[in-house]
């Protein structure tokens, strides 16, 4: 752990660290070896320094520029232009976006927090939706790969990388459409609700209700600020 903290940075050490962890568990389970190294140790045993957020690379004002960059790309890179639309719409993980099919709920096998996670589409989505539609063959996904799979990560990541260039990352997509939320005034449940992220003590304790109504307000109040 020290020498890879001497030349990475302690976001990474600490993903390098869970990787190594799972990878012990795997190989126990597959009997390749007897005893899980580390099966009790966590990465504050190491290092104990606080992994800083990083700072977005987009801001508001920019997300208008942005559309007119993907317009003009449409026709070129119609997939994914999509994948980035529905990503700014709705504040979704580029892996859990990729996967889509017919009806946008996102199961707990494709979500990081292992939790399934359903997103109403507004008037907007849908209409974007119907139009990229209209350039696909018929496909149960809207992101389709190879042998009737959804597009795979690496390609995803690829182009990606071609459409931002080094302005932007998929994840400052879902970082713009959650200060958008915010500044227009959508509750903060509600955001992290629409954001599927693990929700705190606190937040299971008086949260008892998917809130539909309320998150579907949400992304029409950010359809039409756009």
């Amino acid at each position: 752990m020290w020498p890879l903290q001497s030349r990475n940075s302690v976001a990474n050490v600490r993903f390098v660290f869970g990787v190594l962890k799972a990878a012990f568990k795997q190989a126990a389970s597959l009997e390749l070896i007897g005893k899980i190294p580390l099966a009790e140790g966590t990465f504050n045993d190491f290092i104990k320094s606080k992994i800083k957020p990083k700072d977005a690379r987009l801001r508001l004002v920019d997300c208008g520029r942005l559309l007119e960059h993907w317009a003009a790309r449409y026709r070129h890179e119609t997939t994914t232009v999509a994948l980035a639309v529905l990503i700014l719409a709705h504040g979704t993980r580029i892996d859990e976006t990729r996967q889509a099919g017919r009806a946008w709920h996102i199961p707990a096998v494709d979500t990081k927090t292992k939790k399934a996670h359903t997103l109403p589409l507004t008037a907007q989505a849908c209409a974007f939706l119907t139009r990229y539609r209209a350039s696909q063959t018929a496909r149960p996904y809207l992101f389709p790969g190879a042998h009737g799979q959804p597009l795979s990560e690496t390609p995803t990541q690829l182009a990606f990388v071609a459409l931002a260039g080094e302005e932007w990352i998929s994840h400052d997509l879902r970082k713009a459409t959650h200060t958008a939320w915010a500044d227009l005034g959508v509750d903060y449940p509600i955001g992290e609700l629409l954001l599927n992220h693990t929700p705190k003590t606190l937040d299971v304790t008086y949260i008892h209700t998917s809130a539909e109504a309320q998150k579907r307000q949400a992304l029409k109040l950010a359809c039409q600020a756009r």
